[in-house]
């Protein structure tokens, strides 16, 4: 298709891991196909921007006895996990065209982001969690985290702009960038009388 702009032309995906969830895939994709052409007066923007965040906040299977070997005394278990992806990708094809009086941007940005874990406490007496001891805290992440911009087709600044009273030549920038940033913690005390 054609997109004509008398400013700025403004193409974008947005992908969040809306409910919180602990299992959890976000992609946000734009492809501008072949014969495609996306033109303004001022900037053309093309984006796709993936964010999976999430926050623990009971994920944890508390408080699991398992009896190993027919022991006389079972493991109690803390355990919390999660499994996160996120994808960004912006594709332009072979016959696209994007054409900018000013900048021509094109990115892909995926980040993950959260805080989980397990905190086993356990009193003299056995509380909260169990009177078993030994006891374990497990915390299991996987994060699998892309952005990619692939550019076949064609992408032009061929004016100006002005800033402060100086002349700058647009410019034509392409970005891809990933950011994972989790606070994972398994944590066990024990207080001994």
């Amino acid at each position: 298709g054609t997109v004509t702009a008398a400013k700025d032309a403004t193409i974008s995906a947005t992908a969040t891991n809306a409910t919180n969830s602990q299992i959890a895939e976000t992609v946000a994709s734009v492809t501008v196909g072949d014969g495609s052409k996306i033109t303004a007066a001022h900037d053309v923007t093309v984006t796709a921007t993936a964010t999976n965040a999430f926050t623990e906040k009971d994920a944890a299977i508390h408080s699991k006895n398992i009896k190993l070997n027919d022991t006389a005394v079972p493991i109690t278990a803390d355990v919390t996990f999660a499994v996160l992806t996120s994808t960004a990708t912006v594709d332009i094809a072979k016959t696209a065209a994007l054409t900018a009086g000013n900048d021509v941007n094109v990115k892909a940005a995926s980040t993950i982001s959260g805080s989980i874990g397990t905190t086993v406490t356990l009193d003299k007496d056995g509380t909260p969690y169990s009177a078993y001891i030994p006891v374990s805290g497990v915390t299991y992440v996987q994060a699998d985290n892309t952005a990619a911009v692939t550019v076949d087709g064609t992408l032009t600044s061929t004016g100006t702009k002005s800033d402060d009273g100086k002349t700058i030549t647009g410019s034509v920038n392409v970005d891809a960038t990933t950011g994972i940033n989790l606070n994972i913690s398994t944590e066990n005390k024990y207080a001994v009388a």
